[in-house]
């Protein structure tokens, strides 16, 4: 999975921009970067609960 390309982005040496940005590894949580959204939830069964969800992630 690749994460979008940043912007904006300054080609050095005309080079063409890339089509896709860094990686992005669900079992790495040090690639993940800051999600776009996150929930946290308590519920009488699980307990407390967090889902976190990152836009425009795509496969590389």
């Amino acid at each position: 999975m690749r994460t979008p390309v940043p912007v904006p982005w300054i080609s050095p040496q005309g080079e063409r921009s890339p089509k896709h940005g860094k990686e992005f590894r669900s079992a790495r949580p040090e690639t993940w970067g800051e999600p776009d959204a996150v929930t946290t939830q308590v519920t009488d069964r699980y307990g407390t609960t967090r889902a976190m969800a990152w836009d425009r992630i795509h496969p590389g």
